[in-house]
């Protein structure tokens, strides 16, 4: 396909990289799967594409997410990121801003990881009820149970539980898997608590879960600053 000339090859050849891709993929050729992820969204932005390669780095970034790649997932979400906001996407954006939490967080980047999230719980007023936003909700719930607030975590969980519900919109089967261990951090630390917070997040509405949450990384965040001074300090 590269070697062949006239109109239109470009479009082929991008067609062909991306089911090249998706091999890569299947037989566990990471390196692979990022070095032509990387020629296909140059060229999708060559050919005025963007929203396709926003696209393409935010289903990569997921991937390498999944694999426990933290710093390629950063890497990815970032570079979608940057193209999702020329379109005002606002679900993408808040899934890719949380992605880029958890992943932060879970580099042990805890400050940047809370201000990723910080930056998705500024979108959310703004969108409808939809399932990027459960899903937002449910990955800023991940991150604090990662940092011991087992009961947000658990009430902004049943928050995200009503909004899928309403929506018919199940879970991810690729994100179940991370969620469903970090719930069960969350019910083996509180006990009989832990229903009692799930059920408060569902009987508050989807504006009360979001507060929650900004609220709960802002005191995270200013006792992380603080304990920061006090190491410079001593």
């Amino acid at each position: 396909v590269r070697d062949r000339k006239g109109g239109g090859d470009e479009r082929v050849l991008v067609k062909t990289l991306a089911r090249l891709s998706t091999l890569y993929g299947v037989l566990g050729r990471d390196g692979d799967v990022g070095a032509t992820t990387a020629e296909l969204v140059d060229r999708l932005d060559a050919l005025g594409e963007s929203r396709q390669a926003a696209q393409l780095l935010k289903n990569e970034a997921a991937n390498a997410f999944f694999r426990r790649d933290f710093e390629k997932a950063l890497d990815w979400a970032e570079r979608s990121l940057e193209r999702y906001a020329l379109t005002a996407d606002g679900g993408a954006m808040v899934q890719l801003l949380t992605l880029c939490g958890c992943a932060a967080h879970e580099m042990g980047e805890r400050s940047a990881g809370f201000r990723w999230h910080l930056k998705a719980c500024e979108l959310l007023p703004s969108l409808d009820p939809c399932p990027e936003v459960a899903e937002s909700l449910e990955d800023i719930a991940v991150t604090l149970v990662g940092d011991g607030e087992h009961a947000v975590a658990a009430r902004l969980a049943g928050c995200a539980a009503v909004l899928r519900r309403s929506l018919h919109a199940p879970i991810n089967p690729s994100a179940s898997t991370v969620y469903d261990a970090a719930m069960q951090v969350a019910r083996s630390s509180l006990g009989d608590a832990f229903a009692a917070a799930w059920q408060a997040g569902e009987r508050g509405s989807l504006a009360d879960g979001e507060r929650t949450a900004r609220r709960t990384l802002e005191r995270l965040l200013a006792s992380g600053s603080n304990n920061e001074v006090q190491t410079s300090l001593s």
